[in-house]
């Protein structure tokens, strides 16, 4: 069992922005690192851009599993983890990010609120990883 990327995103219209992310690819080859994470970020990107608001969805694509959950305030959570990582455990991870990141009052200015993400992202992947 193994998370590999825990991203935050946001939806603005018809754009996908990327507000923070971690990763963890260790298991890969060096040579393989780049492009995994390249993979990574357009995966998340195209998910978040395809799912509604208010709504987890569970994608499989080759052998990972890509955890999505959008929140009301477009704000977008992805997880990515193996085939074996328990579906319900990815998804109370995002949910707790989004509690323990930002406020349920979450406006549109959310630039203050990023120095936090990256911390908050780091230590939930950390505690969670196994």
């Amino acid at each position: 069992m193994k998370l590999y990327s825990l991203q935050v995103l946001y939806k603005q219209d018809n754009q996908v922005k990327q507000l923070q992310g971690v990763e963890d690819l260790s298991s890969f080859s060096f040579f393989q690192r780049g492009s995994l994470l390249e993979f990574l970020n357009f995966t998340a990107k195209l998910v978040c851009e395809r799912t509604n608001v208010c709504e987890r969805t569970i994608v499989q694509e080759q052998d990972y599993f890509c955890h999505v959950y959008v929140r009301h305030d477009n704000l977008c959570g992805i997880l990515f983890s193996d085939l074996e990582y328990p579906q319900r455990v990815a998804q109370t991870l995002l949910t707790k990010v989004f509690l323990h990141t930002f406020p349920l009052y979450f406006t549109f200015t959310c630039h203050v609120c990023i120095r936090g993400i990256r911390y908050q992202c780091f230590k939930y992947f950390k505690a969670l990883k196994v």
